[in-house]
């Protein structure tokens, strides 16, 4: 999964539209679906503004998966 599919994902899940989002980190629909569709890239600022808005960890907007120990299960 893609960057910008997964943050489409998250915004689904949060129930905003493209204008919604957008609004709450300060860019135009056009920018947000440009996130989304992988033709633009936000800068730090605007990544840290899309966590906050959605609610979300890096790592899972960035599909980083964590490394366990052996014999170790995420709910530990």
């Amino acid at each position: 999964m893609t960057f910008g599919e997964r943050l489409r994902e998250a915004r689904l899940a949060k129930g905003l539209t493209q204008s919604e989002l957008g609004e709450k980190i300060g860019v135009a629909k056009s920018t947000l679906a440009g996130y989304e569709k992988g033709s633009r890239e936000p800068d730090l600022q605007k990544i840290r503004l899309l966590l906050e808005a959605l609610d979300i960890d890096a790592n899972d907007l960035f599909g980083v998966q964590k490394n366990l120990p052996a014999g170790h299960s995420p709910e530990e």
